[in-house]
């Protein structure tokens, strides 16, 4: 038999703790939401099974868990034994702010503006919120009713002051993400990010970008063969990941962001190339090529290798 309890715990005037737990010898139950639930400034919300967001029925904000985003902001916890979600869309996700107990890779569920914007990363600790606004801008609506003013602390974020190495950056949407712990970071995209717009319609020009408190700046990233959240990466839907861990607190604000051509890996090509073992002990490497765009994967060697004239790669 599985038995729940609910604590509340006063923690600042108007301001509560909400713990839920499930009990049933040593595992945890599934939980599941269907909105209609905020978490107040000061407050939090922890989670200690993996989490089902069911869709909404009447309300305010049927399958949405928000939290007020100013500072102190709300925040829903994910404890270390809560390592996975389901059910998480456009409809059903965290209007907020998220934090993730234990390391481990983990899909934080966050969303604005009835838009799901996950990102992912490993570190204990990291908390984060999506904003579909234009960083330039950095006001988004509150669950309350209104517009916040510019968020998070820092914003506006002018999206034409960057790097030389950034033709452009996304005017569409951008991630509050911290934590003083280092790790990759993954950021995720649908129709509605206007990727092939930002890039002109070459992905290998894709990159995240950061605020470095002056300026955009280019974080090394790599766009996922497999996104995160499933299928190929493509102009459509996708997913990035940071080649390099950093503490999150290093940057503002995230988005994504055009490199300029002579950063582009591969000369401007749209593939990536892969290197693998042959079959056989004496056959030769196998060189394949992966079209970013397409998920196409094509060997290229043996026997059809072309090498560029200026670049000297395979093209």
């Amino acid at each position: 038999m599985i038995r729940f309890y609910k604590y509340i715990l006063p923690v600042k005037a108007c301001a509560y703790v909400f713990i839920v737990s499930a009990f049933a010898s040593a595992t945890y139950a599934q939980q599941g939401s269907s909105g209609n639930t905020t978490i107040y400034g000061g407050a939090e919300m922890t989670l200690y099974g993996n989490h089902n967001f069911v869709t909404g029925g009447n309300g305010t904000q049927p399958g949405i868990v928000g939290t007020v985003r100013t500072a102190p902001f709300g925040v829903l916890n994910f404890a270390s034994s809560a390592s996975s979600h389901v059910g998480a869309n456009d409809a059903n996700h965290v209007d907020g702010y998220i934090r993730k107990d234990g390391s481990g890779s983990f899909i934080f569920p966050t969303g604005d503006n009835g838009h799901y914007g996950p990102f992912a990363a490993v570190a204990n600790g990291t908390t984060g919120a999506y904003f579909f606004a234009n960083a330039g801008t950095a006001v988004t609506s509150n669950l309350a009713g209104g517009n916040y003013a510019a968020l998070p602390a820092g914003a506006p974020f002018n999206t034409a002051t960057k790097a030389a190495d950034l033709t452009t950056v996304s005017a569409v949407e951008y991630w509050d993400i911290d934590g003083a712990t280092p790790t990759a970071i993954t950021l995720t995209w649908s129709a509605s990010g206007a990727i092939s717009a930002l890039t002109g319609s070459n992905l290998s020009k894709l990159t995240i970008a950061g605020w470095n408190g002056t300026q955009w700046v280019r974080i090394p990233s790599a766009v996922d063969v497999t996104s995160t959240l499933g299928g190929a990466s493509d102009l459509t839907a996708g997913s990035i990941t940071s080649t390099v861990s950093f503490a999150p607190n290093t940057y503002t604000a995230y988005t994504f962001a055009a490199m300029a051509d002579s950063h582009v890996p591969f000369g401007c090509t749209t593939y990536a190339y892969v290197v693998s073992q042959g079959t056989g002990t004496s056959d030769p490497n196998v060189l394949s090529q992966v079209d970013l765009v397409t998920g196409v994967t094509t060997v290229r060697w043996p026997g059809k290798c072309n090498v560029h004239p200026h670049h000297g790669f395979p093209e």
